[in-house]
């Protein structure tokens, strides 16, 4: 049984890293299942449990707690790039784009994460090329050797049919990443 005072959800959060970091996907999203309701007022708790529901394939218990917390109006801080990506992994990417423009315009600094969970979000929500390379922009200096933010970045400007800068940053992913296949597909096409 979880004992929940002031201090509590951040412990249990460390619990269930822990295990998940030690290859104990089952137990930890045991632990995150049990402390779902406190998760919703928690950051750093629902981030813990959604990367455990995330890791053992739970989409509808991290749904539940998306869900909750969009309700209950409690959805900031480091949870918010883990829902912004489990919305659009569910199929409600014009969700997850909203709230993930809306958290980064509350953000009171830039969050690379969120930014680009949020990137992810527009270009399978069929919003504008250019809202997702907007929101990447920011970062394009200072994550130029980032693989995940250089794949997102690339594939935002292939959809923006800005071929040439798309080539350049596909040609820096695969020197850096050279045994991604989606990075080798994706400069082939381009």
């Amino acid at each position: 049984e979880l004992v929940i005072d002031g201090t509590a959800p951040n412990r249990i959060a460390a619990r269930i890293s822990q295990s998940a970091r030690s290859g104990k996907s089952q137990e930890a999203a045991d632990l995150a299942r049990r402390s779902l309701m406190v998760a919703m007022t928690s950051p750093t708790l629902a981030r813990s449990c959604l990367m455990a529901f995330e890791r053992v394939g739970d989409k509808t218990r991290a749904t539940a707690l998306v869900d909750g917390m969009i309700r209950a109006g409690t959805i900031f801080g480091e949870a918010t790039a883990f829902a912004v990506r489990h919305l659009y992994r569910i199929g409600r990417g014009e969700e997850a784009y909203r709230l993930g423009t809306a958290a980064v315009a509350q953000s009171p600094v830039p969050d690379l994460r969120l930014s680009l969970e949020t990137a992810r979000a527009a270009l399978r929500a069929d919003e504008s090329p250019d809202d997702a390379l907007a929101l990447l922009q920011p970062f394009a200096e200072s994550a130029a050797k980032d693989v995940l933010f250089l794949k997102v970045y690339s594939e935002a400007l292939l959809e923006a049919g800005q071929t040439k800068a798309a080539i350049e940053t596909l040609e820096e992913l695969v020197r850096l990443a050279p045994d991604l296949p989606s990075a080798r597909n994706m400069l082939a096409t381009a």
